[in-house]
């Protein structure tokens, strides 16, 4: 992996700095790949959109606003020296009671603010899962989860092959297993099939949690 520019924005609300990386070029290797579509790629990695202003506690969405500078590592080394003052804080994906905040707030203004909000709760829950914890940490997290899923299933594509895995997921994560399978039988993209097999197979099993592909 080779790193790129770090971008500087400022909170449009206290005029907070914040930080985020980019990568100039990645890949996959040593990648691992969940049944909820989430990726982890250490080589490639992801950063986030949606973020929370350390200083006012604001929420608001990185592709809406401009950079306000672009420094390289060299500017990145003195910046310290130059500004007087410390490099901003380096952007970081929401935790759960973030998100859910968030969602409360309903901070998002189009379909796809919504869609990615919904998308990374539903990560969220399941990171505990991959963290080896009980999916729920509260009570009133189970009602929360599947108001949540059922909301960004009715939102995704039917007839997009990509959605369709999401949407047969949810199913099995709801346990509903025989519109999982139905669902799944529909996929005949030959890129994805590996994915529908694996995904019957913890159906079959009757497995709701989320599970590691590769």
């Amino acid at each position: 992996m080779i790193p790129g520019l770090d971008y500087i924005y400022q909170c449009p609300e206290c005029g907070k700095r914040i930080s985020i990386g980019s990568i100039l070029s990645g890949n996959t290797f040593g990648a691992t790949i969940y049944s909820d579509g989430k990726k982890d790629a250490p080589m490639l990695p992801n950063y986030p959109d949606l973020v929370k202003c350390s200083k006012c506690e604001a929420f608001f969405w990185l592709h809406n606003l401009r950079p306000v500078e672009e420094i390289d590592a060299w500017q990145k080394k003195s910046w310290e020296e130059t500004n007087n003052e410390e490099y901003p804080l380096e952007a970081s994906f929401l935790d759960l009671p973030d998100l859910l905040v968030a969602l409360d707030k309903k901070v998002y203004r189009t379909e796809i603010e919504e869609l990615d909000l919904r998308q990374n709760i539903w990560w969220a829950f399941n990171d505990r899962v991959r963290a080896g914890k009980e999916i729920f940490a509260r009570p009133d997290h189970s009602a929360i989860w599947e108001d949540n899923l059922r909301k960004f299933q009715a939102m995704l594509n039917q007839e997009d092959p990509s959605d369709s895995l999401r949407i047969a997921e949810i199913h099995r994560n709801l346990s509903e297993f025989d519109k999982c399978m139905k669902k799944l039988n529909t996929i005949k993209d030959p890129d994805v099939i590996w994915v529908v097999e694996k995904i019957k197979s913890e159906c079959m099993r009757g497995n709701s949690l989320v599970v590691k592909l590769s």
